[in-house]
């Protein structure tokens, strides 16, 4: 027992010094190629990139001749340049593109869903977005359907809810597909994580609304809720 417990602090240290590293690397541009410095300014990562994501996770996205890969917090190159389209990892999962099909790799760049969707999202809140066939569902980590593909738009979870959207009209579900906020609204807008509010908007108007569904106030002037706006807008990229 003491072994394990020795064994499972031990790796907890190498996590988050890996961890701190990755948080240390920062990007930095140079006569049109992106490379990467550590906090005291020391060139880890020449600039030899076309262009390069943040630290995230322990890995960065890297682009050279329109292909993307990844480096690590040290700043080798870990995963090969095999993709047309990458997005940062998120519990050791990124979804990528290749060959016009976008699946699912683990941090070793093994293939943990294969590509078979016309276009897809990272994971968020356990669920991934994926789109085929012209609509919207969701999937766990194991790559299983959890949300059909019944909608014409979804977005990310954002308090455990995610708007929807099927013949026009806008409501919210949970992670399991359950309709929690029914499908009448005009539009709507995710859930804030800080208020735990929504907005929809009903004709002209615009409602700041529970979980439940009451509606609660209206929204006299839309900059109240920007944040909640340019939440939206980022989910409809």
């Amino acid at each position: 027992m003491l072994r394990k417990i020795c064994c499972l602090l031990c790796f907890t240290l190498l996590v988050a010094a890996a961890e701190q590293a990755a948080a240390r690397l920062q990007r930095f541009q140079l006569n049109g190629g992106v490379g990467y410095k550590d906090a005291n300014g020391n060139v880890i990562v020449p600039p030899i990139y076309e262009a390069g994501g943040p630290m995230k996770n322990g890995f960065a996205i890297v682009i050279k001749k329109g292909r993307s890969g990844y480096i690590d917090a040290s700043g080798q190159l870990a995963i090969d340049f095999l993709f047309e389209d990458a997005s940062q990892f998120e519990a050791g999962i990124a979804c990528v593109k290749s060959g016009g099909r976008y699946g699912y790799i683990d941090s070793s760049g093994r293939w943990l869903i294969p590509p078979q969707f016309e276009a897809a999202f990272g994971f968020s809140g356990g669920r991934a977005r994926v789109y085929r066939n012209g609509k919207w569902g969701m999937i766990g980590y194991d790559g299983n359907t959890v949300v059909p593909e019944a909608f014409d738009f979804l977005s990310d979870l954002s308090g455990g809810l995610a708007v929807a959207s099927s013949g026009g009209k806008f409501g919210f579900i949970d992670a399991d597909g359950r309709v929690v906020i029914g499908l009448q609204y005009k539009n709507a807008f995710p859930f804030d994580t800080v208020t735990g509010r929504g907005m929809v908007q009903t004709g002209t108007e615009f409602w700041l609304i529970d979980r439940e569904g009451q509606l609660l106030s209206r929204i006299e002037h839309l900059g109240e809720n920007e944040r909640m706006n340019k939440q939206h807008d980022r989910t409809r990229e």
